[in-house]
């Protein structure tokens, strides 16, 4: 799938943006013209789980009474269903785009982890966090293949430039001087 939306009641610790039916609506419906992609709802009993939560791109909340916040599983189903219903006719298909696959994504989260390693980085919160945030602000912005490619040349531009200064400074510790 090259866009896949999560569903959820609870707001969790990850502060991902949540975005209304309607709003996935139009996301979802303009991305599945060129691309597969999916909605996923969580367990009848206790719903998505943190890592099932964490592959998906988007995620997506139905207000509710805080009384009574839970809608069954059919009752959110239904929810979508029609809201996609009634935005069909609004898609704008006039920009096609190839999203990048959820492999690509991946990819691309592992050659950071690595890049952070190289340079020594730990990020006061953890790098499983920082990592979460990454993926936060990648899968909210629809990255095509295209961007996923820019940010590893990036990276690869980091990484050469980080080992070029690193044979630099060996070579000039190695130098003896009589």
């Amino acid at each position: 799938m090259r866009l896949v939306v999560a569903t959820t009641m609870r707001r969790r610790h990850f502060k991902f943006p949540f975005f209304s039916p309607e709003e996935i609506s139009e996301k979802l419906l303009s991305a599945a013209m060129e691309h597969p992609v999916a909605i996923v709802f969580g367990r009848e009993k206790n719903g998505l789980h943190n890592e099932e939560l964490l592959k998906c791109h988007l995620h997506s909340t139905i207000t509710t009474a805080t009384q009574n916040p839970a809608l069954n599983l059919s009752q959110a189903v239904m929810i979508y269903a029609h809201t996609f219903f009634m935005n069909l006719n609004k898609v704008d298909s006039r920009y096609s785009y190839k999203l990048a696959t959820q492999y690509e994504l991946e990819m691309f989260y592992d050659h950071l982890l690595k890049s952070l390693e190289l340079v020594n980085f730990v990020p006061r919160d953890g790098i499983d966090n920082f990592i979460t945030r990454v993926r936060r602000l990648i899968g909210r912005s629809m990255a095509e293949k295209r961007d996923v490619r820019l940010l590893h040349k990036l990276l690869q531009i980091f990484e050469t430039r980080i080992r070029m200064l690193e044979k630099d400074n060996q070579d000039k510790n190695s130098k003896k001087i009589f």
